[in-house]
């Protein structure tokens, strides 16, 4: 914990540069829409496909269909 504590101004910094000059409501938006992108993409990595096939599953099954 002591070691945590000890990186923790570092850790802040890291995140000042990571954000850069996004305001709180913009940070807010990016969390929520990584969120979702995450949401999307997790059960996709999580079946494991071959990348061979993995653009045309993911395509055929996630994608709406176009009319």
């Amino acid at each position: 914990m002591q070691h945590l504590e000890q990186q923790m101004e570092k850790i802040r910094l890291a995140t000042q540069v990571v954000t850069g000059d996004l305001t709180h409501q913009e940070k807010m938006e990016l969390i929520t829409l990584l969120n979702k992108l995450d949401h999307f993409h997790r059960p996709i990595f999580q079946r494991n496909a071959e990348p061979g096939s993995l653009l045309e599953m993911v395509v055929n099954e996630y994608l709406p269909a176009k009319s």
